[in-house]
């Protein structure tokens, strides 16, 4: 049996929000005795998909635990809202006030950070599921319910490789870490079509990168509309060139910086 890996664990996080979504919708549509039989039939045909396919990467895992950050907080407020009568749930997300409302609010804004995390969530699971089943039980509380990470609490760790990976992670998802344990200071920037985390140090490069690529497409953009309504001399055909040769340029300067920082 082998394990999933990280873009498969991602999957299931985004997974398990699609499938709660579509069954929020499908109750809130009987709830308000909705008689679409073609919508219902569209939700259930959807949720079928996506349950197998979180069924078929959960076999291929042995149906390994999936570790999320604050999950007991989130088990607290799944159970708050689970307890209230649905009328009141669905009147309270229509009229955006009160305290149900703000307990969906609250676990909203979890499952938000979650799903805006969830690459650096699915790293954590390889991680403390490759551990020794006691490092994880110690591992296992401390995310669960977001504490702190002493010196103490990582030195039964025996891999320091694993162990320096776990902070990098751990520092990514906002826990609080000692001095000792915290890794070199990053920042999480968008590189064309991927959002990475660099040193705090190449942030400026990476944004003058951004801005000259924007600038260059912007360019090239317009000398090809030039183009389309009068022939160019050989001067803006040199140019126009030109700006190509330095667009592509920038384009394998963007990518090298993606293979550079790309766990």
């Amino acid at each position: 049996m082998s394990s999933p890996n990280p873009s498969e664990i991602s999957e299931i996080i985004e997974l398990n929000k699609k499938k709660a979504e579509l069954l929020f919708k499908r109750n809130y549509l009987k709830w308000k005795n909705s008689e679409n039989k073609e919508l219902f039939s569209l939700i259930d045909s959807e949720l079928c998909a996506v349950e197998s396919r979180i069924q078929s990467i959960e076999e291929k895992s042995g149906k390994q635990k999936l570790i999320l950050p604050d999950q007991k907080k989130l088990d607290v407020l799944n159970s708050l809202i689970s307890s209230e009568k649905e009328d009141e749930v669905y009147t309270a997300m229509q009229l955006k006030q009160g305290r149900i409302y703000d307990l969906i609010k609250e676990r909203g804004e979890l499952l938000k950070n979650i799903i805006e995390n969830k690459d650096e969530i699915a790293q954590l699971n390889l991680i403390v599921h490759s551990l020794e089943k006691k490092e994880q039980e110690t591992i296992l509380n401390l995310i669960s319910d977001r504490l702190s990470f002493s010196d103490k609490s990582l030195s039964k760790l025996k891999d320091k490789n694993k162990l320096k990976k776990l902070n990098k992670i751990l520092f990514r998802l906002g826990f609080p870490l000692s001095k000792e344990n915290c890794p070199e200071q990053e920042k999480r920037i968008s590189i064309g079509s991927k959002c990475l985390w660099v040193p705090v140090s190449m942030v400026e490069k990476i944004s003058s990168l951004n801005n000259n690529l924007s600038e260059f497409s912007k360019k090239i953009q317009l000398a090809n509309a030039k183009k389309q309504i009068q022939q160019f001399s050989n001067s803006e055909e040199e140019e126009f060139t030109q700006l190509q040769e330095k667009y592509l340029s920038l384009l394998k300067e963007q990518d090298n910086l993606i293979d550079s920082f790309s766990d």
